[in-house]
């Protein structure tokens, strides 16, 4: 087998056991074809025409398991996008396409109150802290995790 069909075929492998974005798939063929480097870049651009490649369809794709699967913060979401080569008007126009700043605040006051409630038997102070590091940690802003904090110790029934 000739070597462009040799990278050739380990590209469509990998894009056969999930998508990917063209920066993965290029690091990964210099990575097992280091003296070939010349060849990727054309191949890369041959997956693109044919559709095997899209960083728009992966951006969106991403975008639908975080918020199905393991919900993040837009911020959190753009970082992953971002260190996985998708360029920022690709993120942007994903995230505006699927993820407005509305339902943000909506995925983080139920993140919140889940959490609040698995911390039930825990000091109110630490179980603050405990909830506003948590909402941090997945990428979601700061002012609205102290708001929705705030709020949640308000409320009667957390006391």
């Amino acid at each position: 087998m000739e070597e462009e069909d040799k990278i050739y075929q380990y590209a469509l492998k990998l894009l056969s056991l999930r998508k990917r974005t063209a920066k993965e798939i290029e690091e990964k063929l210099c990575k097992k074809f280091p003296s070939q480097k010349e060849k990727i870049a054309p191949l890369i651009e041959k997956l693109k025409k044919i559709g095997y490649l899209d960083d728009q369809d992966f951006a969106e794709a991403w975008i639908k398991d975080r918020l199905n699967f393991n919900p993040r913060g837009i911020k959190q979401i753009e970082r992953e996008l971002r260190n996985k080569g998708v360029e920022k008007e690709i993120i942007r126009k994903a995230l505006e396409k699927l993820y407005p700043v509305s339902l943000e605040k909506e995925i983080m006051e139920k993140l919140a109150r889940k959490k609040w409630e698995r911390e039930k038997n825990i000091e109110l102070i630490k179980r603050m802290e405990r909830v506003y590091r948590y909402l941090l940690y997945r990428g979601f802003p700061q002012k609205e995790a102290k708001e929705i904090i705030s709020k949640l110790a308000k409320e009667k029934k957390v006391f």
